[in-house]
């Protein structure tokens, strides 16, 4: 702990800057304790240094929560009813759902004991059944985790769009599939409005939860919504000046592939893969689903960026 104190105290002094670490503690005797320490130095006018200010949070609690959540189902279940992703659980052997959240039971119309009575087939309309058979054996496999577009049936008979990321677990001992349901109603519904007018385009775009960046083929800027600038904490005036590659993504992940991505949009391919973004001003890191296809300006043709945090999904698997 002495060694770490004295590192972190004089990378606070070399970097004049803030610096958060971990730390865990065990006295002679007592339990382990586990802190999030934050040191913030201090300077005079002159640039001599004053002073560390230096707070400690006692993170112990939640450490332990955490691990029992990884271990627990029942307190997984809280998670799962937090999401915002509608969640089911499926047996491979008998294709019944047999766990839902509270998400998917609003998405589909369904009390959950009414969902819970359902087969796979139950959620799809009857004309793409056999659709439905063959990614269900695809992802069973292994072969494949994400679904883009996928119909499905709410219980008054209404049919929505969803894209669909599923893999093959355990689950009370037996092979399932977990299957993760995010309703594209709202992008479906920005993709119509970009194709009817720009002024209703513009409603749709401000109105839907996901964020959304419009850029050229080379990355720059073109517009984005108002859920792209709560997404990433910027003003409009500055989120167009910035980069997708330098200042809204990770400095780790493959800007490469980013590149190839734009490439296969512009020729009119779509593209849905998982991405770690970044937010500009404090440098947090959070993982995001993105969908990205190319629509039609009034003057030429763009991508259109859909984004969607899934942090939490993340860490519920």
């Amino acid at each position: 702990a002495f060694v770490v104190e004295a590192t972190t105290d004089e990378r606070a002094w070399v970097t004049r800057e803030s610096c958060i670490f971990g730390m865990t503690l065990t006295p002679p005797g007592g339990s382990t304790k586990h802190f999030d320490v934050i040191k913030a130095p201090l300077f005079f006018r002159d640039g001599r240094p004053k002073g560390l200010v230096i707070l400690s949070r006692d993170v112990t609690a939640y450490r332990e929560a955490m691990t029992r959540l990884r271990e627990s189902n029942e307190e997984l279940e809280a998670i799962y009813n937090e999401s915002s992703d509608g969640l089911v659980i499926a047996d491979t052997g008998t294709r019944t759902l047999v766990r839902v959240n509270a998400a998917a039971c609003r998405m589909f119309g369904y009390q959950p004991s009414q969902l819970t009575a359902l087969s796979l087939w139950d959620l799809h309309p009857d004309e793409g059944r056999e659709q439905i058979l063959a990614l269900f054996q695809e992802i069973r496999a292994g072969r494949l985790r994400l679904l883009e577009n996928i119909p499905c049936r709410r219980y008054d008979g209404s049919t929505f769009y969803a894209d669909i990321s599923a893999q093959p677990i355990t689950y009370a001992g037996r092979p399932g599939i977990l299957g993760f349901f995010r309703d594209i109603t709202g992008r479906r519904a920005v993709e119509e409005a970009v194709k009817a007018s720009e002024s209703r385009f513009r409603k749709v775009f401000n109105s839907t939860y996901d964020a959304i960046i419009l850029h050229d083929a080379d990355g720059r800027i073109v517009d984005v919504n108002d859920k792209m600038l709560e997404l990433f904490g910027v003003r409009r005036e500055e989120a167009v000046a910035l980069s997708i590659e330098r200042d809204y993504s990770s400095p780790d992940s493959p800007m490469w592939l980013l590149r190839e991505y734009w490439r296969a949009a512009m020729a009119g391919e779509e593209r849905f893969f998982e991405w770690k973004a970044r937010r500009p001003h404090d440098g947090s890191v959070f993982y995001v689903e993105i969908y990205l296809r190319r629509i039609t300006l009034t003057d030429r043709d763009v991508i259109l960026a859909n984004m969607r945090d899934v942090t939490e999904h993340k860490r519920v698997l």
